[in-house]
């Protein structure tokens, strides 16, 4: 295989797994908001978070650079790592006995 194909071939899969990274976390995002005030969400949207933040840091490092501004897109990063530890932790910090 040559060494532009190679390349190409390690682009379309970061590609696919920053967008399979976020609708994973979309996915952990709504199910928090639908069902994570009465559920635990499942292990799926936990992990889900985790796969999300490796994504976005090989993306920052790997990706992103040539098609955007890199300050830009580690501000998108941030924000979206950020909103995804605040709402998949929430259900997980809730005491049901101080709340009944």
């Amino acid at each position: 295989m040559s060494p532009e194909a190679k390349k190409k071939l390690i682009t379309f899969s970061l590609i696919t797994l920053v967008y399979a990274a976020f609708s994973l976390q979309v996915f952990g995002i709504v199910w928090v908001l639908v069902a994570g005030f009465y559920w635990k969400p499942p292990l799926a949207s936990v992990l889900g978070g985790c796969v999300v933040m490796s994504a976005y840091v090989l993306s920052y490092f790997l990706l992103i650079p040539y098609k955007i501004n890199r300050y830009l897109w580690l501000a998108i990063c941030l924000l979206l790592i950020g909103a995804s530890v605040y709402f998949l932790s929430y259900p997980f910090n809730y005491c049901e006995e101080c709340y009944p």
